[in-house]
């Protein structure tokens, strides 16, 4: 499995957990290096590196998560993710994207008065939903396309897993939760 976009490492442990065998990848060389120090210890974490490097090396894998990516990339980098993950992913491998559920993106921009620019608090771009994030996923080629909202903020005694729990069973009675985080995922043909 594969944490694409894996920043500091944080999704490492939880994944090591599940996955036989779980790499890091990001466009960040600090973020790599973090993934690489914090990680060492799990016993099966693969290592981190950049798209290039995992392409060179020829990784490919079953399942590919891109949590909380998505929303910040422009149309170019986003067609030129999309390129690299499909380029990663086994035939019939899974992608799972995470993402703010209907932001507004408004909301959250600021104003820098030294360099005279509004941007977004965390440099969002795009506002996704489940229809937005479906139909782009089965544009881009993926089959068994499914999106939901859920909501990854750690209630009081129920925490991760719980959550999870929460939300397999809402996708599995077919109810939209109608929450703050969206989840996509698509099969590789």
């Amino acid at each position: 499995v594969l944490d694409f976009g894996c920043g500091g490492g944080f999704l490492i442990p939880a994944l090591s957990r599940v996955a036989g065998e779980v790499y890091g990848v990001d466009f960040s060389p600090t973020s790599v290096a973090l993934t690489k120090e914090r990680s060492a210890s799990i016993a099966n974490f693969r290592g981190a590196y950049s798209p290039i490097e995992a392409l060179d090396m020829g990784l490919k894998f079953d399942g590919v998560l891109a949590v909380e990516v998505i929303e910040h990339l422009s149309d170019e980098q986003l067609t030129g993710t999309l390129d690299i993950i499909r380029r990663m992913l086994e035939p019939g491998g899974v992608i799972v994207f995470t993402t703010p559920n209907e932001e507004d993106l408004s909301a959250s921009r600021l104003y820098c008065p030294e360099c005279d620019h509004v941007f977004h608090r965390w440099q969002h771009v795009r506002s996704w939903d489940v229809e937005t994030l479906g139909a782009f996923l089965e544009n881009q080629g993926f089959r068994d396309v499914k999106t939901w909202t859920t909501d990854f903020s750690p209630p009081v005694g129920l925490g991760i897993w719980g959550q999870v729990r929460r939300a397999a069973r809402a996708i599995g009675n077919g109810v939209d939760l109608g929450l703050p985080h969206l989840v996509g995922a698509g099969t590789l043909p």
